[in-house]
């Protein structure tokens, strides 16, 4: 409940229901996936969010169209796959650092401070809302309508803002990008 909790697989890990911790969780998959789980607060009096949760994978973290794996909130997240994909869902951690090898897709509220990097694409069109956070994606970064401070983005192709007519910075918020190739900034 509120120790640390370690797990390492050779293959695919998938939890059923959730691993519940008030301290460090740590789960790697050393050549498979973490294919669908939840990291939750813990079940000890005053319900503890983990303090620190790490999730690696030499393929994917989450399972591609639609199941993200469920990270929630702690104080630092920390998200790698080496080959694959992350599909992950957050809600407010106080950093978040995630690093895919393909796409990183992450959905939900980005916290305090984001870093983002993928060798492909970058999908934040689920993500709600982020106060500070950096991007650096080998294609195409891809936003959605959401409310953040400062985005500082590095995409090899496309940074794609699908806002609509809805602005999503106020009056103190701040945006540098730097595009490649094409540039397209939409």
């Amino acid at each position: 409940r509120l120790g640390n909790l370690t797990m390492q697989a050779y293959g695919n890990v998938v939890i059923n229901e959730a691993v519940a911790s008030g301290a460090t969780v740590r789960i790697t998959s050393t050549d498979g996936s973490i294919a669908r789980g939840k990291i939750d607060n813990s079940r000890a009096v005053g319900h503890a969010r983990p303090q620190q949760i790490y999730l690696q994978a030499a393929q994917n973290i989450g399972t591609l169209p639609n199941t993200p794996f469920v990270v929630d909130n702690a104080a630092y997240i920390d998200l790698r796959t080496t080959h694959g994909d992350i599909l992950a869902s957050v809600a407010y951690p106080g950093q978040l650092y995630a690093r895919a090898g393909r796409d990183a897709i992450v959905t939900g509220h980005l916290g305090a401070n984001a870093d983002i990097g993928a060798g492909r694409d970058v999908n934040l069109r689920s993500a709600l809302s982020g106060e500070r956070f950096v991007v650096s994606a080998g294609q195409d970064l891809l936003m959605g309508q959401m409310t953040a401070t400062r985005i500082g983005a590095t995409v090899g192709r496309d940074a794609i803002f699908d806002v609509g007519n809805n602005a999503f910075f106020n009056d103190r918020s701040s945006i540098w990008l730097t595009a490649g190739y094409n540039g397209n900034a939409m």
